[in-house]
């Protein structure tokens, strides 16, 4: 078994190579590329990802989270360029280590319920506070797959108690609220 020096020495190897490509005697494509031209691939290799969890076997699931970490390295050797190039040190948020409140020293959630609450809210005042050249891209739920995106957008209506047991139900509630609207 490795040890957790032995993986933080690999994402260092990893860093390493993106800079050397990303060099000007490094590679053209690499080069070339944008944050936004890589998205194709990053959704593509979260996909793997779950296509290896599905597997069950470790050995997959070890390989397509390392390409997956290959793009996060990708994007991240691109911002950081953009920070130096402005003149700009900055820490991106993987440098910064946002460790979970709760967990590193403030008193917080006690249950699994509320640390998703918890999350919810962090990430509010997070997408307030970030500004979006594609606007509805910064939506959580518009960048998501239908099905997937289906999915939440029913756990958020239950949460609003606008939720059923069952399509009779459902049907009943959405011709009351069609009547009502065509009286308005």
């Amino acid at each position: 078994m490795k040890s957790k020096s032995d993986g933080k020495a690999n994402i260092g190897k990893l860093e390493t190579l993106m800079e050397r490509l990303r060099a000007e005697d490094g590679c053209p494509w690499d080069r070339a590329q944008s944050m936004d031209s890589l998205v194709p691939f990053i959704i593509e290799e979260a996909y793997e990802v779950i296509c290896a969890i599905d597997s069950g076997k470790p050995d997959e699931v070890r390989d397509e989270l390392g390409d997956l970490m290959f793009q996060v390295i990708f994007v991240s050797q691109m911002a950081k360029e953009k920070f130096h190039a402005r003149g700009r040190h900055r820490r991106l948020a993987l440098e910064d280590g946002k460790p979970p409140p709760h967990v590193f020293g403030r008193p917080g959630p006690k249950t699994p319920e509320e640390v998703l609450r918890q999350w919810a809210e962090i990430k509010k005042k997070e997408r307030e506070r970030t500004t979006c050249k594609r606007p509805e891209a910064c939506q959580e739920s518009e960048v998501l797959p239908a099905l997937l995106r289906a999915h939440k957008d029913k756990q958020k209506a239950a949460k609003a108690s606008f939720d059923w047991k069952n399509t009779e139900e459902g049907a009943g509630k959405t011709r009351r609220g069609r009547k009502k609207f065509k009286r308005r």
